[in-house]
């Protein structure tokens, strides 16, 4: 991935970056009238605007039609899969703040147990989250 270095007065082109950024992690929603950004160097300063801010705009809505369908898709689980996701969030931090602190006490507040302790707990929150996602998975399907 190329990266882009911008001034601060060029807005325009930092919502085509930002926008471009966002539509890698978004599915792509493409306006008719251009196919592509590059295209968009032919156009007129206030024409590149609006196309960034429409792409701004539809991946706003995107994210806004995720969400209101994974709560919509939460209303129909039972009460146990509720309360154990916050049991299992709750038991997430208090492990990583309580238990995992422990390594910089145990190891006397050195560089080096800092590091540890970095290294660590960002491996606990991959496989928290992992967890996480396998067992509370909502199915938004049924709303697309």
């Amino acid at each position: 991935m190329e990266r882009a270095y911008l001034s601060s007065t060029d807005f325009g082109a930092g919502m085509m970056y930002a926008c471009s950024v966002t539509s890698m992690m978004q599915p792509e929603v493409k306006a008719p009238e251009l196919e592509s950004i590059a295209e968009e160097h032919y156009l007129t300063r206030r024409e590149q605007k609006e196309g960034a801010l429409r792409r701004l705009k539809q991946a706003f809505d995107t994210n806004r039609r995720v969400r209101k369908d994974k709560i919509l898709a939460q209303e129909g689980e039972s009460l146990v899969k509720t309360i154990g996701r916050m049991v299992y969030v709750s038991a997430c931090i208090l492990f990583d703040g309580l238990v995992l602190t422990e390594i910089i006490v145990r190891l006397d507040r050195t560089a080096f147990a800092w590091f540890v302790f970095a290294v660590v707990l960002g491996s606990a929150i991959v496989v928290q989250r992992n967890q996480y996602d396998e067992w509370f998975t909502v199915d938004i399907s049924q709303f697309e």
